[in-house]
């Protein structure tokens, strides 16, 4: 049976609606917040933390004999675990996908899907993706896009819209045993939905299945951005990487017609020394700022997946980094790769909550996409010698490992109040003091640092008035009977 497969065939689903339709409701909804369990979330056997975008259109255009021939067999070859795919004529792939044990992850495809909620019919897609064993699903897709808005752009208030769609379509999810995903926004920008949906009082989806997709797409930059020598010190690109770069073949060329020495001067003016992740996000480390936010706002971690990310071939949004060339493409595509399975000599491995990565594009034209809109960025195209780019064969050799942590991480600990009134309460005893916490002589010895208290409350008169006083290290206090607002000291 394939990992996380639903043999209930709606059944407990059917009874707790039909419950409820009798009782009304005298049974309330069960809502619990806390940490997810681990359990809730399965990963393919042999998890490498690789993944892919499949295509941009019917996920079985190719045909399924061919699927099984070929391009299953290049999925392991290069290590692919994770496979994100649209839902339209999908149902095959996902379920050959199980089979040779690669976890997909299905979007739920809609044009322009805002604002708006799953419809019976995706509904009953997703029933059928169920039985087969998926588990993780998407509903949404960038919504800060005027692409995905029927209105043609998203209005002031898209970010409410967004999370409160957003809770419905993640009910009907949950409720049928999937686990759906935050709609990821393009790279570089955050939308707090997380933070909506805590505010709307369902804090509890993310206690039951819920999970954030991310666009952590690197551009032009490495993967160690923000935190690399030339971001950070403006190092000047070596003559040999110039002329090394300059001479690939892409659109555009590496360095545009910028000269070494121009490209030196854009680091030197442009460097940031000591950002971090949480100032610039524009990078695949993103997922580190959405688990920090998630945290932040939820206490706890939840899982992170990419369902794009990666490198384009001819991408160069800063200009002090080369444009991406083919070669540059597979080193630093062979370098996240790294990162997901703990191997890279230098980077940290990838979080336990960041579950994958999915590197746009495994293909168009050659999966059978007629409308191959994005065929420039497919790893797999006639437009590349050899049909394909050379990051296939790179990830064929690089030598695989499984990852070694994949728990997500226990929420901190809460906090215990230090005991400090106790502790006063008990000092004072022992000094056969009693101790009062409203009234204003210890207050006001406190606020004023004077020291512990060397005597009990003492009562004296002078000039026909009656005063209170108390002795502590630094000073005796004083104040008139009934006038505590107004005290006086006196040295010893």
């Amino acid at each position: 049976m394939a990992p996380g497969t639903n043999t209930s065939g709606g059944t407990l689903e059917a009874l707790v609606k039909r419950v409820r339709q009798i009782l009304g409701d005298v049974i309330p909804p069960v809502i619990t917040v806390g940490a997810p369990p681990a359990t809730l979330f399965p990963h393919p056997p042999d998890d490498t933390g690789i993944g892919v975008h499949w295509n941009t259109g019917s996920a079985t255009a190719a045909g399924m004999d061919e699927i099984r021939r070929f391009w299953i067999p290049e999925l392991q070859g290069m290590g692919v675990k994770w496979v994100k795919m649209l839902h339209p004529g999908g149902e095959a792939l996902a379920d050959a996908l199980l089979q040779n044990g690669i976890m997909p992850v299905v979007r739920i495809f809609r044009v322009r899907p805002n604002p708006g909620t799953l419809s019976d019919g995706e509904k009953q897609a997703l029933d059928t993706f169920l039985r087969l064993g998926v588990r993780y699903f998407e509903f949404n897709n960038e919504p800060d896009e005027s692409v995905e808005w029927q209105g043609g752009s998203p209005p002031p208030n898209a970010p409410d819209i967004v999370a409160t769609n957003a809770i419905v379509d993640m009910d009907t999810i949950i409720s049928k045993g999937g686990l759906p995903g935050i709609p990821a926004v393009t790279v570089g920008k955050w939308w707090d939905l997380v933070g909506r949906i805590v505010d709307k009082g369902r804090a509890d989806l993310f206690s039951h299945g819920a999970w954030h997709a991310i666009h952590n797409y690197g551009l032009n930059h490495p993967p160690a951005y923000p935190s690399d020598d030339v971001n950070q010190a403006g190092t000047p690109v070596s003559q040999e990487e110039y002329d090394r770069l300059a001479r690939e073949s892409v659109p555009g060329g590496a360095w545009g017609n910028d000269s070494r020495e121009q490209v030196n001067a854009y680091r030197a003016s442009d460097k940031n020394p000591g950002i971090t992740i949480m100032s610039d996000f524009s990078c695949f480390r993103a997922f580190e700022f959405f688990d920090a936010k998630n945290r932040e706002r939820l206490g706890f971690s939840i899982p992170i997946l990419s369902t794009e990310d990666g490198y384009q071939v001819g991408d160069r949004q800063d200009r002090r980094y080369p444009r991406i060339t083919p070669s540059l493409h597979a080193q630093w595509t062979s370098e996240i790769c790294q990162v997901m399975m703990g191997t890279h000599p230098s980077l940290a491995p990838a979080p336990a909550y960041y579950f994958c990565d999915a590197h746009w594009l495994l293909g168009e034209k050659s999966l059978g996409v007629t409308d191959a809109a994005w065929e420039s960025s497919a790893w797999y195209s006639a437009t590349w010698p050899n049909g394909r780019l050379p990051v296939v064969d790179t990830l064929k050799i690089l030598p695989k490992r499984v990852r070694t942590s994949t728990t997500l991480p226990p929420p901190p600990p809460v906090p215990v109040p230090l005991p400090q009134q106790q502790a006063r309460e008990a000092g004072w005893r022992a000094r056969n003091i009693t101790y009062n916490a409203d009234a204003a002589f210890p207050r006001y010895a406190r606020a004023n640092g004077l020291g512990a208290p060397l005597t009990a409350e003492f009562d004296f008169t002078a000039n026909g008035h009656t005063y209170r006083g108390q002795g502590f290290v630094q000073k005796i206090i004083y104040a008139e009977v009934g006038i505590w607002d107004t005290i006086y000291t006196v040295d010893w």
